[in-house]
């Protein structure tokens, strides 16, 4: 049973960078950062055991069950005091926030032991969070001591400089069978739910895919690229379709895609000349759709959750309303 007296996590960071029980908020922030992304990970592929690949609750729902909050900060180097934000959801009789929690710390063990290679998408995003984790001990940092106390586990984990080293070469390791695509680098996403962006391939539905922190530059200067990209794929078991990629490399291909019907390059004194719309679409080689099926159900690739779906027309909604008081407030 749980020590109510003792907090659920306690993280003691030692190292030149945080002497006496000092540390900046840059490294406080990217450590916190990290790690709540590392326990939002492990918590929506836990939802999704045994009930598909696509977790069951909405992401929101998620961030509320594995919220964590900074509580106190001890004396001696520098001891985070951890504890859960709200009363957390339940599935199926399991605390989510606590379960995911658990199973994330003890992914470290095994990363220790050698035993978490990345066979499956899981693994993959386990060993990508520590990799991140792993990136504050260039501020510093030389030893992370997680002291974890839950209601069934109570239990002392160790991140330190050689283990994250050792994290960083197998995830950054060459794939013995990378799945490889080409396409446009679409829609790029570098919230804190994880970096992930788009790449639609010819005539092949695109693909989700997501990175680590340290391919987000890259990532953002190709946007709208012609690229190949490279990494851990995952298919859909049903139809062997690409679901998504765990991205390792991706690089621009030099002219882009050959186009069988180059479109015209339109000038500044064409661009408002008034045609017809049959005209423009013979230039730009649109052809007529020969019944509404061809395109029905063209977009349910575009998010993968209800959830995504529901927040993007949300937004859309948010937005136009400010458009429409900021437009009010001008007419006054």
């Amino acid at each position: 049973m749980k020590n109510s007296n003792i907090p659920v996590l306690s993280v003691r960071l030692s190292g030149p960078g945080v002497r006496r029980g000092r540390i900046t908020l840059r490294q406080l922030v990217a450590f916190a950062d990290a790690f709540q992304r590392g326990v939002d990970r492990t918590a929506r592929f836990q939802v999704g055991e045994g009930g598909g690949r696509k977790p069951g609750p909405m992401p929101k729902k998620i961030q509320e069950a594995t919220s964590l909050s900074l509580a106190g900060l001890r004396e001696g180097s520098a001891v985070l005091v951890i504890e859960r934000s709200t009363e957390q959801m339940s599935l199926g009789g399991m605390d989510l926030g606590e379960a995911a929690l658990e199973r994330f710390l003890a992914e470290l063990d095994a990363l220790r032991a050698g035993q978490l290679d990345p066979p499956d998408a899981f693994s993959f995003e386990i060993l990508q969070s520590w990799k991140e984790l792993g990136g504050v001990f260039k501020t510093g940092i030389e030893t992370a001591e997680f002291e974890l106390n839950t209601r069934r586990v109570s239990k002392a984990f160790r991140l330190d400089r050689d283990l994250a080293e050792q994290i960083t070469r197998r995830f950054e390791s060459p794939l013995a069978n990378p799945t490889v695509i080409e396409g446009r680098l679409l829609m790029g996403d570098f919230k804190e739910g994880g970096p992930r962006c788009r790449i639609h391939r010819p005539g092949d539905q695109p693909v989700t895919c997501y990175f680590d922190e340290g391919l987000a530059d890259t990532v953002y200067s190709l946007l709208r690229s012609y690229v190949r990209a490279s990494g851990k794929g995952e298919y859909d078991s049903e139809t062997g379709r690409l679901t998504r990629l765990y991205l390792q490399a991706i690089e621009p291909l030099e002219g882009g895609l050959p186009a069988a019907n180059p479109l015209p390059v339109v000038g500044w004194n064409t661009f408002w000349q008034d045609k017809p719309l049959d005209q423009i679409a013979g230039e730009q080689g649109v052809q007529p759709l020969p019944s509404f099926e061809a395109v029905f159900g063209q977009g349910r690739d575009l998010w993968e959750t209800d959830g995504e779906l529901e927040s993007f027309v949300e937004e859309i909604y948010r937005r136009r309303a400010e458009d429409a008081g900021s437009g009010a407030t001008r007419g006054h």
